[in-house]
């Protein structure tokens, strides 16, 4: 017996596919893209996760704590395609880096 399981990355290339073919996607549009919004959010983590939350200047440590309002982001496939797998704005809300108290 075959089994008839398809390929995550398969789902999430086709729901790459649906989102980009629409002229824009409200958040609550992606409960219906489950796929593509891990990769978003794995995305948004990996840029979180690069912001440091402290930083030099003359001598002295002094703590960053910053908030991403816009990101436009693409997210390709491999590092030879021009066109990305998915292309979007987005907002993040988390404040990230420094968190007074520790």
């Amino acid at each position: 017996m075959s089994s008839s399981r398809q390929d995550p990355s398969d789902l999430l290339e086709a729901e790459c596919e649906s989102l980009q073919s629409n002229s824009w996607a409200d958040g609550d549009n992606f409960v219906n893209y489950p796929n593509a919004a891990a990769l978003i959010e794995s995305a948004i983590a990996a840029i979180e996760k690069s912001i440091p939350d402290r930083f030099e200047h003359d001598g002295r440590t002094y703590r960053l704590r910053s908030k991403l309002k816009r990101l436009d982001l693409g997210i390709h496939k491999d590092p030879a395609s021009a066109r990305p797998l998915l292309r979007l704005e987005t907002e993040s809300l988390r404040w990230l880096g420094f968190k007074p108290g520790h």
